[in-house]
């Protein structure tokens, strides 16, 4: 972040914090990262519950998100 001098006899400091996801994101993403276009089909149907998507139109999310 930087640092400035204030008052002309300090230097005022400031640390850059990133913000961390939290803990049961980072397990998701751990267990999904390397998911393909099938493996997203079945993700959808068996865990969602959306029995009504097709192969196509998961393989269609899976371009659009950077897969």
């Amino acid at each position: 972040m930087g640092s400035y001098t204030m008052c002309l006899c300090f230097k005022r400091r400031y640390r850059w914090s990133e913000a961390q996801p939290p803990p049961d994101v980072k397990k998701a993403f751990s267990t999904y990262w390397q998911m393909t276009p099938n493996q997203l089909h079945r993700f959808i149907m068996e865990f969602m519950g959306d029995e009504g998507v097709t192969a196509s139109e998961a393989a269609r999310v899976f371009e659009q998100v950077g897969g």
